[in-house]
């Protein structure tokens, strides 16, 4: 038993001093080199050393934009030029390496006319890993390269017992080397002189928002010199009636960094009810471009009041284009058709476009133009958008395609549907709106509709060979309820309206009928024209023809008075022809030869009275 407990302490004892070892601090050295010798630190060392060096290989790529002016008109080219450098020793931020990309950047704008004005915007910079190279250099103390092959081995098998005599302290350098690429692009614009931007187009902004909406960017630009130039930001500001009068005191910015700058309790994140709000837009021109002094705007299909467009060379501030005060939702009614009456859609070779369409007085909805595109030329109804086409359509090409189009905004308390049909002098179209029209959002509640309508033309250069046949040369008169109708030959299918005296006929004022064509103007279009001479002409997708009608005035209505029946008196102031005096008639004028015959009649009807009474008496 006695024996037992002395084990136990002798256990416990053990235990304890395990622990106190345990806690005690140590510290593990690690051999620094591969050298034989185990831990005697009398024994030779290899010095290892490690070098890096960065070997950039410069690739730039330039989009170049030449802007050239020939009089009033701008020409573009654009090109993609790319230089090489080839691996030079040192990394991107190194003064090589930048040196470098300097030196290519202007041996590249050396290509290009030095008079001209040039401006370089990076687009993006990109450095890729291409491959690594390494190897161990050993030198003496002296920093001579060894290089005997047996004496390498050993050293670097960590054997150096008996080199140290001959070589002294030895050095091995792990000497790594890593190519890399940098790829870098940029536009470089030049430009004889800043081209103008004498116009410009935001549609699609949004103003239709309701208590608790939250601003939204919305601007899309739409004139031809929409590459010309950036949208910087939208701005909106809540505006409050202060001690000093009308003033922001909320902003909202369409730019997130500009927007988060502003305090939070200068932010407008929602719309509330019963505040105001004013909407402004900052534009931005780009490398080569600026807005013209007198550079106007249109917003939503409206002119902006010049008063409120700030021009400073390639920047355009445009305040206070439109007020709002969010009110909760008015049910809106719904608009089902669109009608466009009287629009030229047929033109020949040749002919210069018009544009005659209507919409029908007291519509819910309000014309704004009409236009024609051909590729990249085109023609407006509305002087705003039509001075801004570059290329202009000013007659119809034979054998080219020409695209129509039209822009419609609701009036107050109605609205645009997906449902909304179109048709133009009577025939249906389908249509769809530009990509990315923000109207789609909603597409049960649409305010404007810019339509790209599926109406094509292609004008031929002759047109086929069309006549009148029946009705030519027709009349009608004033103050009657008929008709006029007149029938050409050309096949009906082909057949796209009338006009007279040069202007579309609205469909409402006229039939028309196939066998081959036959058109009856109604009176009450035929009342509206004036007395006279008048052509009526036949169009058709491949030609027309025409004939002359006449509208007469009303005939004037007849004197009823009666005859005079007194017996006028000879002028006695001048002689009397006596071969013209006869007697007058007193008696019977019948002829004789019918008085005979009645008298032969009576003698025969007495005779036979004469024989009957004889026989009587018998």
């Amino acid at each position: 038993m006695k024996r037992k407990k002395t084990k136990i302490r002798w256990l416990t004892a053990l235990v304890v001093m395990a622990m106190f070892v345990a806690i005690l601090p140590c510290r593990v050295y690690a051999e620094e080199d591969g050298s034989s010798g185990g831990t005697d630190p009398s024994a030779p060392k290899v010095n290892n050393t490690y070098t890096h060096t960065y070997h950039t290989n410069v690739k730039i790529t330039a989009n170049v934009t030449e802007i050239m002016h020939d009089g009033s008109n701008s020409l573009t080219s654009e090109t993609q030029v790319q230089k090489e450098s080839g691996f030079i020793e040192g990394s991107v931020s190194s003064e090589t390496v930048q040196a470098m990309i300097t030196s290519l950047k202007n041996e590249l704008r050396n290509q290009y006319n030095q008079a001209y004005s040039s401006k370089e915007t990076v687009t993006s910079t990109k450095l890729k890993h291409d491959h690594f190279e390494s190897a161990n250099i050993v030198t003496d103390e002296s920093g001579n390269t060894i290089t005997d092959i047996e004496d390498l081995k050993k050293i670097l098998a960590g054997d150096i017992v008996n080199l140290e005599e001959k070589y002294g302290q030895i050095t091995k350098n792990l000497d790594v080397h890593e190519y890399q690429v940098y790829e870098l692009e940029y536009n470089l614009t030049l430009y004889d002189e800043e081209t103008e931007i004498p116009n410009v187009d935001i549609e699609n902004v949004w103003f239709h928002y309701q208590p608790g909406d939250v601003p939204k960017a919305s601007a899309t630009k739409l004139d031809p010199f929409r590459d010309m130039y950036d949208i910087e930001y939208e701005y909106w500001e809540c505006m409050e009636q202060t001690e000093k009068g009308l003033e922001p005191t909320a902003f909202w910015y369409s730019d997130e960094s500009t927007n988060n700058a502003l305090a939070a309790d200068k932010k407008i994140t929602s719309f509330e009810e019963g505040k105001s709000y004013m909407y402004s837009i900052s534009l931005k021109a780009k490398d080569g471009y600026k807005f013209a002094s007198n550079c106007t705007m249109m917003v939503n299909g409206s002119s902006v009041n010049a008063k409120n467009v700030t021009v400073s060379g390639s920047k355009m501030f445009v305040v206070a284009i439109n007020f709002i005060e969010p009110s909760k939702p008015v049910q809106l009614k719904k608009i089902d058709l669109i009608e466009l009456n009287g629009a030229t859609v047929s033109f020949k070779a040749g002919d210069k476009p018009v544009f005659t369409g209507k919409v029908p007085d007291g519509a819910p909805y309000i014309y704004q133009c009409e236009w024609w595109l051909c590729g990249d030329a085109g023609v407006n109804s509305a002087e705003f958008w039509d001075k801004s086409f570059t290329e202009h359509i000013t007659e119809f090409e034979a054998g080219k395609k020409y695209e129509y189009g039209a822009y419609f905004k609701a009036a107050e308390g109605y609205c645009f549907t997906s449902d909304t049909k179109l048709k133009i002098n009577g025939t249906e179209y389908t249509y769809h709106l530009r990509e990315g029209d923000t109207e789609l959002e909603n597409p049960d509640e649409m305010h404007t509709l810019w339509m790209i309508i599926g109406l094509t033309m292609t004008p031929v250069e002759t047109s086929a060979q069309y006549e009148v046949i029946e009705g030519a040369n027709g009349s009608w008169t004033q103050n009657t309820d008929g008709t006029l109708k007149v029938r050409a030959n050309g096949d009906f299918s082909k057949f796209t309206g009338v006009k007279v005296d040069g202007t579309p006929v609205d469909a409402k004022n006229y039939t028309a009928v196939s066998g081959s064509t036959i058109v009856t103007l109604k009176p009450e279009y035929l009342q509206t024209l004036s007395e006279g001479s008048h052509t009526l002409t036949f169009i058709y997708v491949d030609g027309e023809c025409s004939t002359k009608f006449a509208v007469k005035a009303a005939a004037k209505q007849a004197d009823t008075t009666p005859p005079e029946t007194a017996v006028k008196t000879p002028n006695q102031s001048k002689p009397v022809d006596q071969t013209t005096l006869k007697s007058p008639k007193t008696g019977d004028a019948a002829s004789p030869v019918v008085w005979m015959i009645v008298l032969l009649a009576t003698g025969v009807m007495a005779g036979v009275l004469v024989c009957l009474s004889g026989r009587n008496e018998n």
